[in-house]
């Protein structure tokens, strides 16, 4: 059996930041990710894949009500959590790897903090 590390980056339990949902209704990739930025502003990104190019718009919301209540409204227009993808090693040979050793987990633990906090 493989150890699979589900990442919790964003979608946590409750109404903490970041948010991140998708619009399962368009034939593009239409994504929105609301997080607090380098200079602790409370910033939401739309953007969408499209011929493929990106296209975003930036929006800096006062308060994380705000956020929250974008968030809602969006659920309400039929958007959906976007859900970080399952991580599953393996070795070299393809063979999956059932118990990640001390090196493997920190390597790991540093890489999802740089991916929570890319400062």
């Amino acid at each position: 059996m493989s150890e699979e590390i589900q990442a919790d980056i964003f979608n946590r339990e409750g109404d903490e930041l970041p948010y991140a949902l998708y619009d399962p209704s368009v034939e593009y990739n239409l994504t929105w990710i609301c997080n607090r930025s380098q200079q602790n502003n409370i910033v939401g990104v739309f953007c969408a894949e499209i011929n493929g190019g990106t296209e975003r718009q930036n929006y800096e919301y006062t308060s994380v009500a705000e956020a929250k209540y974008v968030r809602d409204e969006l659920v309400k227009a039929g958007w959906q959590k976007l859900v970080p993808p399952k991580i599953v090693f393996r070795t070299t040979e393809g063979k999956e790897v059932t118990n990640l050793n001390r090196e493997q987990k920190r390597y790991l633990a540093r890489k999802l903090k740089k991916m929570k906090d890319p400062q």
